[in-house]
């Protein structure tokens, strides 16, 4: 089971991907995306590629990963606590 949806989430990544890219170039905003993120290991080994369709520098990148980071602990840290186990 485990496989299958990590062969399935592989190619839904890259359709929504493709997807994303494209509605990048339509609207600026939508660069900042946490989904845009996931390209820094792509971006930091085929900058003339990516960042094009990223539209977003290296320096850039890092620093919102660095917040998407401490963004979805501290939700994360919030909604757990809150639980008794």
């Amino acid at each position: 089971m485990a496989i299958t949806v990590g062969i399935v989430g592989e190619f839904a990544l890259s359709i929504i991907g493709v997807l994303m890219f494209n509605l990048i170039k339509k609207w600026e905003f939508l660069k900042w995306n946490p989904l845009n993120f996931l390209n820094l290991p792509a971006q930091l080994s085929q900058p003339a590629f990516y960042h094009p369709l990223t539209r977003l520098t290296d320096l850039q990148l890092i620093g919102g990963n660095i917040c998407y980071i401490a963004l979805f602990l501290a939700l994360g840290l919030v909604l757990f606590a809150q639980k008794e186990v």
